[in-house]
Formats: C-alpha cells, structure tokens, sequence
C-alpha cells in the first residue's frame, strides 16, 4: 500500500515509529519539521529538484510514459521536459 511506504519513509526521516500501527497515525509538530527536513535531503540526494512557491497543473503522458509537466509558479506558467 502506498501509505505504508510514505509512512516508512518518515519514520526513516525520524518520525515516531507509532505511526505504522497507530489506528489515528500522528507525526507531532515538534517531531514533523525534523523528518521533512530528512527527507528533503534525502530527496535532494537522489536528485530530486524542490520548487517552492510552484504548484503541479498538469501532466502529460504518450503511451504510458510521463513526458512532461506543467507547472505555475512566480514567473507564470512553464513546462518541464519528464522521462530520461
């Protein structure tokens, strides 16, 4: 299931470990920020690009393969390349 790995992925980035059986899963304020931070090295690490201020419009996808996206952001509207 897809919440378990997101789940996981925070309690690597130090959430608590509660979280993967509580039946009302919990971060905490004083222990979020810690695990954001984690995982946004992490992110960053595997070479992940992270825009602030941006907002996701659009995909676009030709036979089954993401090849781009478009994206607003402070300078307007704009479109990035997907695939590899």
């Amino acid at each position: 299931m897809r919440h378990r790995f997101i789940m996981e992925e925070l309690v690597a980035c130090g959430a608590p470990e509660t979280i993967l059986y509580d039946a009302k899963p919990h971060v905490g304020t004083d222990k979020l920020h810690i695990a954001l931070m984690a995982l946004r090295k992490k992110l960053i690490d595997l070479g992940t690009d992270i825009r602030f201020g941006h907002r996701l419009e659009g995909l676009a996808v030709e036979s089954g393969t993401l090849t781009g996206l478009t994206v607003a952001g402070p300078e307007g509207r704009y479109t990035l390349p997907g695939g590899r």
